[in-house]
């Protein structure tokens, strides 16, 4: 249970990172009325987007980290089921991840 809980904050904070992103690409129509948001324009996707990568890419690595730990140390799968969770995961590292934490480990 505390792994889905981990994806759950993982895909959050995607979204998150994303949100940055999109946020430096909106328009403010409203910029002579006094509401809406303050766009950063240009400065605000050059500081957003490498923030964004990085922290897509840390969350990435982290997920099949967790993943490839949570397989080698589960007593409750054989040998042969742990090779092939292990070559799943890492011939495609995000499904293969997520897989694994939905469906792969016995309760």
């Amino acid at each position: 249970m505390k792994y889905r809980s981990l994806i759950v904050v993982l895909v959050i904070s995607w979204f998150i990172a994303l949100n940055a992103i999109t946020s430096t690409y909106a328009q403010n129509s409203d910029r002579g009325a006094g509401g809406g948001c303050c766009c950063l324009g240009f400065l605000g996707l050059v500081v957003s987007l490498p923030l964004a990568i990085l922290l897509g890419s840390l969350i990435y690595a982290v997920l099949i980290l967790a993943a490839l730990v949570s397989i080698l140390t589960n007593e409750k799968i054989d040998g042969g089921t742990r090779v092939a969770w292990i070559l799943v995961t890492l011939a495609l590292p995000l499904f293969g991840a997520i897989a694994w934490f939905l469906f792969g480990r016995k309760k």
